[in-house]
């Protein structure tokens, strides 16, 4: 086996390490836009739009939240909407993800997980968030 041989498995090595089949390893993990989309596709319609519906009332209600967002609009008087969708990987644990990026989202993001949420219809589960504030 010539040199160039072997440093050519070793990049190949490096890039699939645990799985058998480098196309595998390299697939590609779905984009926001696509997670969003999903997201809107599940509030849509029958048993994810009452869960949509479920889940913004719970957290609308919650007063910390409110008071958190509040304080958000006001440190980051420039950004007033965001999009983006809670992820369910369990039915008790979510992570929320807004575009467009930046301290505003982050701050809002800040705000809205660790919130007790209603159990999601599956799992894994999307649902939208919309995020429009006014003063």
């Amino acid at each position: 086996m010539r040199h160039r041989d072997i440093k050519w498995i070793a990049v190949l090595a490096l890039s699939c390490t645990g799985l058998p089949l480098c196309s595998l390893a390299q697939a590609q993990a779905p984009t926001f836009e696509q997670n969003y989309a999903k997201a809107k596709a599940n509030a849509a319609v029958g048993v994810g739009a009452a869960y949509d519906d479920r889940i913004g009332t719970q957290m609308r209600a919650i007063p910390e939240l409110v008071s958190s967002m509040r304080d958000c609009m006001s440190n980051h008087p420039d950004r007033r909407s965001l999009h983006g969708y809670y992820e369910f990987t369990s039915p008790a644990h979510y992570r929320v993800v807004l575009q467009p990026a930046g301290p505003f989202a982050d701050c809002i993001t800040g705000a809205m997980e660790n919130r007790p949420a209603p159990a999601p219809p599956s799992v894994p589960y999307l649902d939208p968030i919309e995020v429009n504030l006014t003063p």
